[in-house]
C-alpha cells in the first residue's frame, strides 16, 4: 500500500521529462519559421512569378542547362520557391493561402523533385540547394503534400555530418546548422541534440581550418586571411543558433559564446572599417562581387547579445554605429600575426596592411571564376579609408597592377589566373603593437616577377608613415609604387613646384612635387619626386 503513492510520483516525474523536450522542440521549431518569415516580399514580384509560370513548372528567364560552377541559375527558381512560399504562408499577406500561389509553388516544387539538379559545384549540392528546399519545408510544412515532403527530405539530407564539405571550418557549422533545421522540420528531439553540441563544439581555436588563435580565420590549409568571407559565415552561423536554443535545455556554455564574442569583436570588427565596412584589403575573390562591399548588418551582435551578456556595451556600440546612430569613437591597433594582417583604427580613418610570408600564401585561388587578377593583391596591400566607401563596386574599373600600397612591376599584362597563389619567399614579415600604435614590416620578394623591396610602415593618431627601400627589379619594365587607387570623391589639389593647383580631369605627369590632397586624406613626401596621377571617367565590366 505504501509503494503505491511512490510509483506515481515517479510516473509524474518522467511524463514531466519528456513534456519538457518536446516543448524545447516546438518552441525551436517555431523561432526558426519565425525568422525565415521576418523577411518582406514584393507583393507584385510574387503576382509576376505567378503569371509566368510555365505548365512544367519552369520561368522562361532561368537556364536550366547550365549546371556548371559560373552558371546553375537553378538557385533563382529555388529563391522563387522560398519567396512565394512566404507570401502564401505571411500573417497579413493579401496572398496569404491564394490557391492560384499555391498551384504555382506546387508547380515548381514538383519540377524540381522531378530533376534533382546537381551542380557542379558542391557547395550548391551540399549547402545551397538543402539551406533553400528545408527553408521552403519548414514555411509551406503541413500545406505540403506527404510525398512532397517524402521526395524533397532527401535531397535536404545532403546537408549532412558525412557529406565531403562538412570539413572543420565554416562549412561544417554551416551543414550542421541545416541539419538542426531539417531535425526540427521531423520533430526529431535525440538527433537535434547531438547535432547542437556538434555546432558548439565546431567554437573552438584551431592549428589548420578554421579559427585561429590571433582570433583570424583559415578556411583551407593555405592559410590565407578568409576572416571576412569564411569566417563571417562561420560566426553567423553559431550566433543564428545561439539565440535560437539560448533559454532552452540546449542552451551553449557560457565558455563557448565568450570565446565566440571574443572572435566576433576582437577578430571580425577588428579587421572592420568603423567595425561596419568590409577592409578591402582583407578580401580575397568576393572583392569581384558586385555589392560585395556594402556595410554589414546587425544580425548576428543582436543575436550574441540574445544568447549572452557578455561585452554587452561592445556589441551595443556595434550595433548603433551600423544603424547610422553613433559616431564611430574605435581605437585600436591589431595585428593578425596566424595571417599576416594588420589593422589601425581611428575615429577618423582606417587602414591595413596585407603582407605574407614563407608561412603562408598570398591570396585566395580564384575559385569558380572570380578574382582572376588578384595576383598582387597581398604585396603589402595598404588601403586606406575615412567613410567606407572609398572602394565601393570599383573593381571593374581597376588595374590591377596598381593595388594601393604595393610595388609591382607594370607587366603588359597579368599571368593566367593558374599563377595567382603563391608563397611567401621571406621570412622577416610581421609587426610590432602595444594595442594603440603599430609599426608593420614587409620584407618582400616577389613571386611573380624579378623585384625585391623593403617596405615599412609606422602609425600614428593622424597620419601615419610610409616608407620603400632597397627596391631592385631584373624586369624591362618599369617598377611603380601606388599611393591609392580609389573612387574620386572630390577634386584633386597638388602642391607641385612650389604652386597649389587644382587638377584638371584626365591623366598627368606630374614633377616637383611636395603634396596631393582628396577626400580629406593628404599624401606628404618628404623630398620633391614625379608622380602619375589620373582623376578621369572609366569604363568597365564585372565579366
Amino acid at each position: 500500500m505504501n509503494c503505491f503513492p511512490l510509483i506515481l510520483m515517479l510516473l509524474f516525474v518522467l511524463i514531466g521529462k519528456v513534456s519538457l523536450a518536446a516543448s524545447d522542440v516546438e518552441i525551436l521549431r517555431k523561432k526558426v519559421i519565425t525568422e525565415l518569415m521576418l523577411p518582406t516580399f514584393n507583393e507584385n514580384q510574387v503576382k509576376e512569378l505567378i503569371g509566368s509560370i510555365r505548365l512544367n513548372g519552369t520561368w522562361p528567364n532561368i537556364n536550366y542547362i547550365d549546371v556548371s560552377n559560373t552558371g546553375f541559375q537553378h538557385r533563382i527558381h529555388l529563391n522563387n520557391l522560398v519567396e512565394m512560399s512566404r507570401a502564401y504562408r505571411k500573417k497579413g499577406s493579401k496572398l496569404k493561402g491564394d490557391p492560384k500561389l499555391k498551384k504555382a509553388i506546387y508547380s515548381a516544387l514538383d519540377y524540381w523533385l522531378a530533376n534533382n539538379f546537381i551542380c557542379e559545384n558542391w557547395w550548391w549540392n551540399q549547402i545551397g540547394t538543402p539551406n533553400l528546399l528545408v527553408s521552403m519545408l519548414l514555411i509551406m510544412d503541413t500545406d505540403l503534400t506527404k510525398g512532397q515532403i517524402a521526395k524533397t527530405l532527401p535531397m535536404v539530407g545532403r546537408a549532412n555530418l558525412n557529406a565531403t564539405g562538412a570539413r572543420p571550418s565554416g562549412d561544417r557549422i554551416k551543414i550542421a546548422g541545416i541539419l538542426a533545421k531539417t531535425l526540427l522540420f521531423n520533430r526529431d528531439e535525440v538527433q537535434f541534440r547531438e547535432v547542437i553540441k556538434v555546432i558548439e563544439g565546431e567554437i573552438k581555436f584551431a592549428e589548420g581550418r578554421g579559427m585561429q588563435y590571433d582570433y583570424s580565420f583559415h578556411h583551407r590549409e593555405d592559410r590565407v586571411n578568409n576572416t571576412l568571407s569564411y569566417g563571417t559565415g562561420y560566426a553567423d552561423a553559431f550566433a543564428e543558433w545561439a539565440a535560437f536554443v539560448a533559454g532552452t535545455k540546449y542552451q551553449f556554455s557560457a565558455p563557448s559564446l565568450q570565446l565566440l564574442t571574443d572572435y566576433y569583436l576582437d577578430g571580425i570588427c577588428k579587421m572592420m572599417i568603423y567595425g561596419k565596412y568590409v577592409d578591402p584589403g582583407a578580401m580575397n575573390r568576393d572583392i569581384t562581387r558586385p555589392d560585395s562591399q556594402r556595410a554589414f548588418g546587425t544580425a548576428t551582435p543582436e543575436r550574441l547579445l540574445t544568447a549572452s551578456g557578455y561585452r554587452k556595451k561592445e556589441l551595443e556600440d556595434i550595433i548603433m554605429i551600423r544603424h547610422g546612430d553613433a559616431q564611430p569613437t574605435l581605437v585600436h591597433s591589431t595585428f593578425y600575426w596566424q595571417s599576416e594582417h594588420f589593422t589601425y583604427q581611428r575615429p577618423g580613418f582606417f587602414t591595413s596592411v596585407r603582407m605574407y610570408s614563407t608561412r603562408d600564401y598570398n591570396m585566395e585561388m580564384p575559385y569558380n571564376g572570380e578574382g582572376l587578377m588578384n595576383h598582387h593583391r597581398g604585396d603589402g596591400t595598404n588601403y586606406i579609408s575615412r567613410t567606407g566607401n572609398e572602394y565601393f563596386d570599383i573593381s571593374p574599373v581597376y588595374d590591377w597592377q596598381k593595388i594601393p600600397g604595393t610595388t609591382v612591376v607594370q607587366k603588359p599584362e597579368l599571368p593566367s589566373e593558374k599563377e595567382i597563389q603563391k608563397k611567401g619567399l621571406t621570412n622577416f614579415v610581421g609587426a610590432v603593437t602595444d594595442g594603440t600604435y603599430g609599426a608593420v614590416a614587409f620584407d618582400f620578394k616577389s613571386p611573380h616577377d624579378p623585384l625585391d623591396a623593403k617596405k615599412s610602415w609606422f602609425f600614428f593618431d593622424k597620419e601615419y608613415v610610409c616608407l620603400g627601400t632597397g627596391i631592385n627589379s631584373e624586369s624591362p619594365f618599369p617598377v611603380a609604387t601606388t599611393l591609392n587607387q580609389c573612387l574620386l570623391k572630390s577634386d584633386v589639389m597638388v602642391r607641385s613646384n612650389n604652386q597649389t593647383s587644382k587638377l584638371t580631369k584626365g591623366t598627368h605627369e606630374l614633377t616637383d612635387v611636395q603634396w596631393v590632397l582628396q577626400d580629406g586624406i593628404a599624401y606628404l613626401f618628404p623630398q620633391s619626386v614625379k608622380i602619375n596621377a589620373s582623376n578621369q571617367s572609366e569604363t568597365g565590366s564585372w565579366y
